[in-house]
């Protein structure tokens, strides 16, 4: 028998579900509840103007707000696979232009998106699942948001402004709820419950200002705060004749970049670049909740690593190497800032502050309660990589030039792994696994380098300061009543 929920769904935006009260068998087949969205987002606009005074502005702010969701609840009886499965596919690109050209030449540049895009795949409270061969749940989401100003000012006084701000949050969880029972009235073959976020974030200016008395003020900032979560919640019972595996998969790289060009008789230029990645990752049993699996019972939580090697996620950046030339380093995936700010002119004077910062929160926990028993191994880890690397550089050529530069590139994430549960049988006579582990591994990495190139035929004074910062916090354990 089969009855099919026609309420409306509990999110605005992309969702499928099986509501609770539901009874749905299928003898031979397959149960699959699937929440597909695909959202491509692409702006370019322009301002340009001249005259005497020439005022150019382009101002674009872009809010996404994508809502995906796959639920089940009721009861779910299947001769094949159970899977609950939500996708989320976003591509957003806004491009602003900005010129002004005169005796006074004045011209602004702004684009601010902001993304709090959620994506969820979960089995109901109180739902049951059996007779499955196995039993899915699985939340992706695959984000890329980028934001570029182009921004030129000439005239006799030419001045400038480029601004962006790129902010990523949201979630993407994958999870089964609270007061669940997965094979417990007839096994299960295979519980998989995996919730997986790549993002990528890029915000880029290039700026120039030139007149007898040029001025150029120029900000780039990224934020990468999404959480991603997979767990099975409190009080539920899961019984399954092989693997169990809960997954939290972070994949996460930000690029912020300034190129600014100032010229004039007198030639003032300011940047700030702050670029973080700082997601908060949780892969969870929850209080009171019983696994049993015929083969292994893995959580497990990455952050920028391999999900089948486990090694190090890599990219490549580009900037502008000691020589002038374009250079291209392999790095890992991470926090990078850069800027970079020329100047020619009789007076010069510049500040450069370039900031990244890499921050993942990464948590794999069985809480307190919790009974885990297993026919293989039983394993709780959390590995992650966190990478800061910036590059702030200023040349000048004139009679007298003024200007400082401030890079500083931070690692300080947190990487715990906790198995608070017991890994005993039922009547907490003795152990329930062939091996237990519990595994905190975390790889933090911080690059800085600052650099002044000085032509300066007069008078000059610079301060360049690098400043690399590791703090990482690592726990990994096994509670006294486990």
């Amino acid at each position: 028998t089969a009855k099919l929920a026609e309420a409306e769904p509990v999110t605005t935006g992309t969702a499928a579900t099986i509501e609770s009260g539901t009874q749905v068998t299928a003898t031979n087949g397959d149960i699959v509840v699937n929440a597909n969205e695909d959202l491509e987002f692409d702006v370019k606009m322009g301002g340009i103007a001249a005259g005497f005074v020439g005022v150019g502005a382009s101002i674009g702010i872009s809010s996404l707000s994508s809502n995906v969701s796959a639920t089940a609840g009721g009861n779910l009886n299947a001769g094949g696979q159970v899977t609950v499965k939500s996708k989320l596919d976003e591509d957003a690109d806004v491009l602003s232009i900005a010129g002004g050209a005169g005796f006074v030449g004045l011209g602004a540049a702004v684009v601010v998106v902001s993304d709090d895009s959620t994506n969820e795949a979960r089995i109901l409270n109180s739902a049951s699942v059996n007779r499955a061969s196995a039993v899915n749940v699985t939340a992706t989401s695959d984000q890329s948001v980028s934001g570029k100003t182009i921004g030129v000012t000439v005239g006799a006084v030419g001045a400038g402004a480029s601004f962006i701000k790129v902010d990523v949050d949201g979630s993407t969880d994958a999870t089964i709820g609270s007061n669940v029972n997965i094979g417990t009235t007839d096994s299960v073959g295979s519980v998989n419950v995996t919730a997986s976020s790549t993002i990528d974030a890029d915000a880029s200016v290039f700026a120039l200002a030139g007149g007898a008395a040029a001025f150029s003020f120029n900000f780039a900032f990224v934020d990468v705060n999404p959480t991603v979560s997979a767990g099975i919640g409190a009080n539920s019972h899961v019984v399954a004749d092989g693997n169990v595996s809960i997954q939290s998969i972070t994949n996460h790289d930000a690029d912020g970049k300034v190129f600014s060009v100032s010229t004039g008789g007198a030639a003032f230029g300011a940047s700030w670049v702050d670029v973080k990645v700082r997601p908060t990752v949780d892969t969870y049993i929850g209080a009171n909740a019983i696994v049993e699996a015929g083969g292994t019972i893995a959580l497990l939580s990455l952050h920028n690593r391999d999900a089948v090697t486990l090694a190090p996620l890599t990219t490549t950046w580009t900037y502008l190497g000691n020589e002038g030339a374009p250079t291209s380093v392999t790095v890992n995936r991470g926090a990078r800032a850069y800027g970079e700010a020329p100047a020619v002119g009789g007076i010069v004077a510049s500040g450069n502050v370039v900031t990244a910062t890499s921050r993942a929160d990464v948590e794999t926990r069985v809480d307190a309660g919790a009974r885990l028993k297993a026919g293989n191994d039983v394993k709780v880890e959390a590995r992650t990589v966190n990478d800061a690397r910036v590059r702030a550089q200023a040349e000048s050529l004139s009679f007298a030039s003024f200007g400082g530069i401030l890079a500083t590139a931070k690692s300080e994430g947190v990487t715990r792994a906790h198995l608070d549960g017991n890994v005993k049988n039922a009547s907490d006579t003795a152990a329930a696994a062939n091996n237990v582990s519990v595994r905190a591994q975390t790889l933090d990495v911080a690059a800085s380098e600052g650099r002044t190139t000085n032509g300066s035929i007069g008078s000059s004074a610079t301060d360049t300061v690098a400043k690399s910062l590791v703090t990482p916090t690592i726990e990994a354990s096994i509670g006294s009543g486990s």
